[in-house]
């Protein structure tokens, strides 16, 4: 399979299933477009590498559309890459919002307790930068 790249779109009435299906061909496979009873479009497919500019063709389609919001779903798995990973980018009126958008890979095992370490020590009971260190180690994989 490689990548699994899953488009849904709100706000945009006069979008169509059917325009996003045809913006698919020739970029991934395996499409899947469909929009629900609310309006919400949704369009899916696969690719062994990242389809970017099916993802920039869909997102142009909302320009001109303000309150159009489009989140760009990606996840890997190990037959292309190294690892396994996601990406949630988010857009309002094909703009990217950059601080709505997430990077997802491996996340240590013990991230909930890290993280409330961090927090702990934060509010004064711990090593802010031990606790700090550990959790951005576990993070990016470098813990030993």
């Amino acid at each position: 399979m490689g990548q699994t790249t899953t488009i849904t779109i709100t706000n945009a009435p006069d979008l169509t299933a059917e325009q996003l299906a045809e913006l698919a061909d020739g970029h991934v496979y395996d499409t899947t477009a469909w929009t629900d009873e609310d309006g919400t479009h949704h369009v899916q497919g696969n690719s062994k590498w990242m389809p970017d500019e099916w993802v920039a063709a869909v997102v142009s389609l909302t320009e001109a559309l303000p309150e159009a919001t489009t989140t760009v779903d990606e996840e890997w798995d190990t037959r292309d890459a190294d690892e396994p990973g996601q990406t949630i980018s988010r857009y309002r009126a094909g703009a990217l919002l950059s601080q709505a958008s997430q990077v997802n890979g491996l996340v240590p095992g013990d991230l909930p307790t890290a993280i409330a370490n961090v927090r702990a020590a934060l509010a004064g009971d711990g090593d802010v930068t031990e606790s700090v260190t550990w959790l951005l180690d576990g993070l990016d994989g470098t813990r030993v």
